[in-house]
């Protein structure tokens, strides 16, 4: 059975709420019943992990006492912590031993490189546009921290297939 995120972002008629409105919202000072159980993070916005019967009924709750103009997003989880930390450590890896283009990157450029050709090799559209300022180009391509956790799936088995490669390039070179 998937989990799914659930979020409620603080906005009414197109307008954010003030500041003090927000800050009471996240301690639950609210004066009005508003104030769901969850995770209250920055910006007045809700965040509940449906698990079970007991996390559904309160992303209910939460769904039936939200101020009229508060939005609703159900959605797949995003990637995990630990899909995270191994992507990371396989960049890392990467920086150290494999040069592109004559010298070695850093992590952040290997994330940007592999990103864009797992997304290619996926038949996702990675665009390529003329810089704002009119100097270069800029590549526009989604972010590993939107991945869900089966994009993140394929996005991890990817660096490993091209990692593997590379370096059985290497060694038959």
């Amino acid at each position: 059975m998937p989990i799914y995120g659930f979020s409620f972002a603080l906005m009414s008629g197109g307008e954010a709420r003030d500041h003090r409105q927000h800050r009471a919202l996240r301690k639950g000072e609210c004066g009005e019943d508003t104030c769901a159980p969850g995770l209250h993070l920055e910006g007045g916005v809700k965040l509940l992990k449906i698990t079970g019967p007991a996390a559904r009924k309160a992303a209910c709750e939460a769904v039936m006492s939200a101020p009229d103009g508060w939005m609703v997003r159900v959605s797949l989880p995003t990637r995990s912590l630990e899909q995270n930390a191994l992507l990371h450590a396989l960049l890392s890896e990467i920086s150290e031993s494999t040069p592109w283009a004559g010298q070695l990157r850093d992590l952040e450029t290997w994330k940007r490189l592999l990103t864009c050709a797992w997304m290619r090799a996926t038949g996702q559209g990675v665009e390529m546009l003329p810089a704002l300022d009119g100097h270069g180009f800029d590549v526009l391509y989604r972010r590993t921290s939107q991945l869900d956790v089966a994009e993140m799936t394929e996005l991890i088995e990817y660096v490993q297939c091209w990692h593997v490669t590379q370096q059985a390039d290497k060694a038959a070179a």
